[in-house]
């Protein structure tokens, strides 16, 4: 581009001149420019504008997707947990009515086991009363066979 002020020719990408300093471009041309650059301000800065819009409505849309999905799968959780606990309470509950009736055939056994034990020993003592009273009787029979054959052996020894 040449200078208008002092003719010199400058390279076309130059918008000052090399020899002068003046500014190479018209009025026109510049206020062009400037409105240009203007538009494309206010294009970028309404793009920025969406891209915030945009990017902030992203995040509202994922937290309300992670925060609902969050919920729920907690809900399913602490569902499925009652559920076990039920299960378990109920299964406890047989094992509890188990335990009392295993206590009380052990009771009714124990007690059975009581009277077997009080009745065998009933017998016993009976039983050894009788072998008392036997040993007695032989005691008294061979008291009796002594002294008689000592009897039987004085008269055969006077004969």
């Amino acid at each position: 581009m040449i200078c208008k002020n002092c003719g010199h020719e400058n390279d076309d990408r130059r918008r000052y001149c090399e020899k002068c300093g003046e500014y190479l471009y018209p009025e026109e041309a510049v206020t062009e420019t400037t409105k240009v650059h203007k538009k494309v301000e206010t294009v970028v800065k309404t793009d920025k504008k969406k891209v915030f819009h945009y990017v902030m409505i992203g995040m509202i849309v994922t937290l309300l997707v992670v925060g609902g999905s969050s919920i729920y799968f907690m809900n399913q959780l602490r569902v499925s947990k009652n559920a076990e606990i039920t299960a378990l309470e109920k299964k406890n509950q047989k094992l509890t009515k188990q335990v009392k009736k295993l206590k009380q055939e052990q009771s009714k056994s124990d007690t059975s086991y009581d009277k077997e034990i009080a009745k065998l020993n009933k017998e016993n003592k009976e039983q050894a009363q009788k072998i008392v009273e036997l040993q007695d009787q032989l005691a008294k029979l061979g008291q009796d066979t002594s002294s008689s054959s000592s009897s039987t052996k004085k008269s055969s020894s006077s004969d």
